[in-house]
């Protein structure tokens, strides 16, 4: 409450008093003034908290990006090893049905892969890929020519041929030595030899097999050669390569289970 004490002047006015117990008036412009420091302080609190948002989001959204380029890497690395693991098993089969027709199948596939595996490096690979993926083969490939392989009769060099070749009357692709289309991509196979000792041609055992180094004079003479196979054993060579450019390449040693 404020105390008034009145004074009457002479000319009857009267002059209101305030007593000494009277709180002095708020001071306007210290008011303002404190709203806008109280304001200031309410804005910066919220540009921190935003600041803060933003970097936690920030950091999830860096590892939620990190883990999809993981997870695209490990499809892709699913995928190459898929192709190539079935790749090796396509090579595996034509091998087979090859050597279970002529016991000398294999030099001649050997004599047709050796000559080429300088040239047909990876880069080369890739290079002939790219420039054969626009043509029919790879644009109206389909997954049901994958199972069928080139047919096979006779013997001699030119029962092979088809290996490298294809086979129109079927539609089944070559095997060897060329680029052939998968899936989002292509696949190309060669076979090299392993290191061994070679016969000389001739079946002095009686087991079928030509060129396996059954006598000990051809085993002394060790006499290795890159396109004759003497143990029955080649390396099939997969090199895979996706349409993003992508490679890999495996290598299986493979044996042939029959006696010749």
């Amino acid at each position: 409450m404020i105390s008034r004490r009145g004074t009457e002047t002479q000319s009857g006015e009267e002059k209101v008093l305030l007593s000494a117990s009277e709180p002095p008036r708020p001071n306007k412009e210290a008011i303002v003034r404190k709203n806008r420091s109280e304001r200031g302080t309410a804005l910066l609190i919220r540009v921190i908290t935003a600041l803060v948002i933003m970097g936690i989001g920030g950091a999830f959204l860096t590892e939620t990006v990190f883990r999809s380029k993981q997870h695209f890497k490990a499809m892709r690395a699913d995928e190459t090893r898929i192709a190539c693991d079935a790749a090796v098993e396509r090579a595996r089969l034509a091998l087979l049905q090859a050597r279970n027709l002529d016991p000398s199948a294999w030099n001649y596939i050997l004599s047709t892969c050796y000559p080429t595996l300088v040239t047909w490096t990876p880069e080369a690979v890739r290079n002939d890929y790219v420039a054969r993926r626009t043509q029919p083969a790879f644009v109206n490939y389909t997954p049901a020519k994958d199972a069928i392989l080139p047919a096979l009769a006779g013997s001699g060099p030119s029962m092979v041929q088809p290996l490298f070749n294809g086979d129109p009357a079927s539609g089944a692709l070559a095997v060897f030595n060329q680029n052939v289309p998968i899936r989002n991509g292509a696949v190309f196979i060669q076979i090299k030899n392993n290191v061994d000792i070679h016969g000389d041609g001739i079946d002095d055992n009686g087991d079928g097999d030509l060129w396996d180094p059954d006598t000990s004079a051809e085993l002394a003479a060790g006499a290795t050669s890159p396109v004759i196979d003497g143990d029955k054993q080649v390396y099939i060579i997969v090199t895979v390569t996706l349409g993003s450019g992508e490679q890999r390449r495996v290598e299986a040693l493979v044996r042939y289970s029959g006696a010749r």
